[in-house]
């Protein structure tokens, strides 16, 4: 006798081919079916036709992007001093979310060069120059002016170099 779960399963794969014949869900993304009664998710373990009564429950379908693994460079910052370990790290940061399918990261490689050039023309490890990268883009699709705060004299510094407003909050 199947359960919840095994109805669950089956019904997903089948709207997730429907809907990718169609063209509608993109890779990447999963289709989720779950038996509902009122607003409680049922039991998976539970067999189905016991505790089915089309009268009181509901089937919630959703979709999710697929789960998937984190490298531990990207998950914990890097405590690394050379140049080349910051880039490598910052590339690899970067790398992950571009490679997301079913995403469009439009100004994502513009992001990238932009903090690899902060790296090289400041100094910067790679967490700060993803900042103010972050921010550089910012200014170019910003309508209105922002002021670029941090507590870190070196990042200021370049952040006034490239002509951004800066505060900092412990002067």
């Amino acid at each position: 006798m199947p359960t919840n779960a095994d109805l669950e399963s089956e019904i997903a794969r089948s709207i997730s081919e429907l809907l990718r014949e169609f063209g509608i869900l993109p890779k990447g993304y999963r289709c989720e079916v779950h038996f509902y009664r009122g607003n409680r998710k049922k039991r998976r373990d539970a067999a189905f036709k016991e505790n089915w009564n089309p009268d009181t429950d509901s089937i919630r379908i959703g979709f999710s992007p697929m789960k998937e693994k984190v490298e531990s460079a990207i998950a914990a910052p890097s405590k690394t001093t050379s140049a080349e370990e910051r880039l490598a790290d910052l590339v690899r940061a970067l790398d992950r979310p571009e490679g997301r399918p079913g995403y469009e990261f439009v100004s994502l490689k513009w992001f990238r060069d932009t903090a690899l050039e902060m790296i090289d023309r400041y100094a910067l490890r790679a967490y700060d120059a993803l900042q103010l990268a972050g921010c550089l883009v910012l200014r170019t699709i910003a309508a209105e002016a922002f002021t670029f705060v941090c507590p870190d004299q070196r990042l200021i510094e370049a952040a006034l170099s490239e002509q951004l407003k800066a505060l900092d909050p412990a002067a």
